[in-house]
C-alpha cells in the first residue's frame, strides 16, 4: 500500500502510469522513497559485509591472542626453507650468474633429518649446553656432552653447529639470549638479506650487516653421530635453543630444569666416581669438582642444563672401566669432519701433493704443517711458533743434524728484518692487547748500515709440547729426494731441488695450511721458504673438479655461500694427509688435525693419552675461529 492516500477524483481503474502521469507531486514522492530503500538495502548488504570480516578477524586475533595468552609466550618461528627469491634477476644471482663466477651453486640441507616436533616419553631425561666460540671448541664440548650423557643415561639435546663468526662466552643468561636471537634472526632475515646482497643493492640494511659471516647447520651434516647411536648414546636436536620449546614439545617446565651456570669459562670438573682421588679439588683452570655418581647422576629434574662443556680436561674419567674407554676413543672418531663433498675435495688435493704416487708405496708423500698465524695470541707468537715448529721438523722428523738446521735458520735470521723483529717481540704486547697479525711485507734489508741486525736468540726448546705425529708409528722412514714431482705435473716447485746431499730430505713437498691469506709475504714463515724448494699452499693447487663442487655450496635455509667456512677444514685437512704433521701450540684446530685427522688419515688408531701437564687449549672469542 502507498504510504498517501489517493483522492476521491481518482478512479481506482485507472493505470499506474495514468495516475502518476496526472499526479506530478506523487510521482517524486514514490522515486524518493525507492531510492531510500535502494539506499538502505545497500547499505544492510554492505554492513554485514564488513562485520562478517571483522567477527572473522576478531576471532583469528582473539584465537592468537587467547593461545599467546595461555601459554605465557609468543609463537614459536619457523625456520623456512631457502631460496625466497621473488624474480628471475634474484636468483640468477644466487646462482653466481650475475658475478661470473661459473661455479655450479647447489643447496645443501643443513637439517637432515630433524623433527621440529618429536614425540619423546614425559618422564624422559636431559642434558643440555650451551655451546661457544669457534667450531672446534664447539666439537670439544660436543664430544664431552656426549660422554656425559652416556654416563648419566640422558638423551642430548643437541643445538646447532655455529659456523663463521664465533659466539663468544659470555655470563650464561647473556649468552642464552644472544644464541636464542642469532637462531630467531636468520630465521627472519633469511627473507630479506639473500635477495638484497644478491641484487647488489647498496647501502645493504644495518640487519644483513654481516650476515653472510656466520650460517647454521646441523651437527649431523658435518659428522657422523650415527654412530653414537650405535653406542646407546640418545640425542634430539635442539635448533630453537629456547626453553619455550622444551615446554611446547617435550612438557619440560622451568622448575623441571636445572642449571650450572656460572660466569667462569672454566666453571665445573667433572670426575666419574666420588671415588677416585676424594680429595683432589678441582685442578686449574676449573674452579668446582662435581662427580657424577654423587652430584649428577641422582638429581631428578628432567633437564641438567650446563653453561659450557668445552675444555678437553674438564671430564676426568679415572677408573672408567675398558668399554668406557673404548667409548671415548670412538667417539673422538665419531665427531670427526664427514661432509661428503668436503672429504671428496680433501682427496683431491692430497693426490695433486703425493704426486700421483701410491701412498706409503712409492714414494715419500709431503711433510703437513699446520699453522696458525692470525687471530690474538697466535698472531703476536706467530713467529716463535713457527721457529719452533721449523726446527722439531727438520730435526725430529727430518733427522737433519741440529749444526746444519741452525745454520739455516741464522741465514734466515741475516736476511730477514721482519722476522727477527717478530722473534723478539715481547710475549705480550706492553698496552696487554694483542697483534692482530698485519704488519709489513716480508722483504730483505735494504740497508744493513741503518739496520743492525740484533744478536741471534737461544735455540728453541725442543721437549715442550705442541701437536705433532712424532711417536713411533709403522709408517715407513722419509727418504731422500732428488725429484719431487715426476713430469709432466700440475704442480711445480718454487725453485730449484737441493743437489747436497745432507739437505736433499728439505726436497720433500712441504705443505702449509694457514689462516694468512698472504703467506709468501709473512714474516714468520721466512724459515720454511728458504729452506724448503717446495712449499706450497691451497692457492697453489691447481683447479681441481672437488674443490669447485665444494665452492658452489649454498646452506638452504639461510642461502649463505657456505666455502669461506669449508676453507680452514680443507686446507688443514690437506695438511692431515702428510707423512709427518706439526700444529700450532696451544690450538685446538691444530691438535685436531693432528691427534684425530692425521692418524685416521694414515689408519693408525685413536690417540688417547697425551703428555700431562704440557698440553694446554686457549679458548679463543675471535672473529674468524673456524
Amino acid at each position: 500500500m502507498l504510504p498517501f492516500k489517493s483522492s476521491s477524483s481518482i478512479s481506482p481503474k485507472r493505470t499506474p502510469t495514468a495516475f502518476l502521469s496526472s499526479h506530478k507531486h506523487a510521482r517524486k514522492r514514490l522515486f524518493r522513497l525507492v531510492g531510500l530503500s535502494l539506499g538502505l538495502l545497500l547499505g544492510i548488504i554492505v554492513g554485514l559485509r564488513l562485520l562478517s570480516g571483522f567477527r572473522e578477524g576478531a576471532a583469528g586475533g582473539l584465537e592468537e591472542e587467547m593461545e599467546a595468552s595461555l601459554e605465557g609466550r609468543p609463537k614459536r618461528p619457523k625456520l623456512p626453507p631457502f631460496p625466497n627469491a621473488k624474480n628471475e634477476q634474484v636468483e640468477k644471482a644466487l646462482k653466481g650468474g650475475s658475478v661470473g663466477s661459473g661455479v655450479e651453486i647447489t643447496f645443501v640441507d643443513p637439517r637432515p633429518g630433524y623433527d621440529p616436533h618429536p614425540a619423546r616419553p614425559r618422564d624422559e631425561k636431559y642434558l643440555a649446553f650451551l655451546p661457544h666460540s669457534g667450531y672446534h671448541n664447539q666439537r670439544i664440548a660436543l664430544t664431552n656432552a656426549l660422554l656425559l650423557s652416556h654416563h648419566l643415561n640422558r638423551t642430548l639435546l643437541l643445538p646447532p653447529l655455529f659456523l663463521g663468526t664465533a659466539v663468544p662466552k659470555r655470563d650464561p643468561k647473556q649468552h642464552y639470549n644472544q644464541l636464542k636471537k642469532i637462531v630467531s634472526d636468520r630465521s627472519r632475515l633469511s627473507e630479506i638479506c639473500p635477495t638484497l646482497i644478491a641484487s647488489g643493492e647498496t647501502p645493504i640494511t644495518k640487519d644483513c650487516e654481516g650476515y653472510e659471516s656466520r650460517s647454521l647447520v646441523s651437527w649431523e651434516m658435518m659428522v657422523d653421530l650415527k654412530s653414537a647411536r650405535k653406542r646407546g648414546i640418545n640425542y634430539l636436536e635442539w635448533w630453537s635453543l629456547d626453553a619455550d620449546w622444551l615446554e611446547e614439545e617435550l612438557g619440560v617446565k622451568s622448575t623441571d630444569i636445572k642449571r650450572f651456570w656460572t660466569p667462569h669459562r672454566y666453571d665445573y670438573e667433572i670426575h666419574l666416581s666420588s671415588l677416585q682421588d676424594p680429595e683432589l679439588a678441582a685442578q686449574k683452570p676449573f674452579r668446582t669438582r662435581l662427580n657424577i655418581d654423587t652430584d649428577l647422576a641422582p638429581l631428578e629434574d628432567r633437564v641438567i642444563w650446563f653453561g659450557s662443556l668445552f675444555g678437553s680436561k674438564r671430564l676426568v674419567l679415572g677408573g672408567a672401566g675398558e668399554k668406557d674407554v673404548k667409548m671415548e676413543s670412538g667417539l673422538k672418531r665419531d665427531v670427526a669432519l664427514k661432509f661428503g663433498a668436503l672429504s671428496s675435495a680433501v682427496q683431491a688435493g692430497r693426490k695433486v701433493l703425493e704426486g700421483g704416487k701410491k701412498r706409503g708405496k712409492d714414494g715419500n708423500g709431503y711433510l703437513g704443517l699446520h699453522l696458525r698465524l692470525n687471530e690474538r695470541i697466535f698472531g703476536w707468537d706467530a713467529a716463535r711458533n713457527s721457529r719452533k715448529s721449523f726446527f722439531a721438523l727438520l730435526v725430529t722428523h727430518l733427522s737433519i743434524p741440529l749444526p746444519l738446521v741452525e745454520k739455516l735458520d741464522r741465514q734466515t735470521w741475516t736476511k730477514e728484518r721482519r722476522y727477527r723483529e717478530l722473534v723478539l717481540a715481547p710475549p705480550t704486547p706492553p698496552d696487554g692487547t694483542f697483534w692482530d697479525g698485519i704488519g709489513p711485507k716480508l722483504t730483505p734489508d735494504s740497508d744493513r748500515t741503518k739496520t743492525p741486525i740484533q744478536p741471534y736468540p737461544p735455540l728453541p726448546i725442543l721437549n715442550e709440547y705442541f701437536p705433532s705425529s712424532d711417536e713411533e708409528t709403522n709408517i715407513p722412514p722419509l727418504l731422500p729426494v732428488t725429484s719431487p714431482f715426476p713430469s709432466p705435473s700440475s704442480i711445480h716447485c718454487r725453485r730449484p731441488p737441493h743437489t747436497d746431499p745432507a739437505l736433499l730430505l728439505l726436497n720433500t713437498p712441504l705443505y702449509i695450511s694457514t689462516d694468512d691469506r698472504s703467506p709468501l709475504t709473512h714474516p714468520a714463515l721466512a724459515p720454511f721458504l728458504h729452506a724448503f724448494p717446495c712449499v706450497f699452499f691451497l692457492d697453489d693447487l691447481p683447479t681441481l673438479p672437488a674443490v669447485e663442487v665444494l665452492k658452489g655450496l649454498r646452506n638452504r635455509d639461510d642461502g649463505v655461500k657456505l666455502w669461506k667456512f669449508f676453507v680452514p677444514f680443507l686446507d688443514g685437512l690437506i695438511a692431515s694427509g702428510g707423512r709427518r704433521v706439526l700444529g700450532t701450540p696451544k690450538s685446538t684446530f691444530s691438535s685436531y688435525v693432528v691427534d684425530v685427522e692425521w692418524r685416521k688419515a694414515w689408519g693408525l688408531g685413536e690417540k688417547v693419552k697425551t703428555k700431562e701437564g704440557k698440553k694446554e687449549e686457549v679458548e679463543l672469542d675471535t672473529t674468524v675461529d673456524p
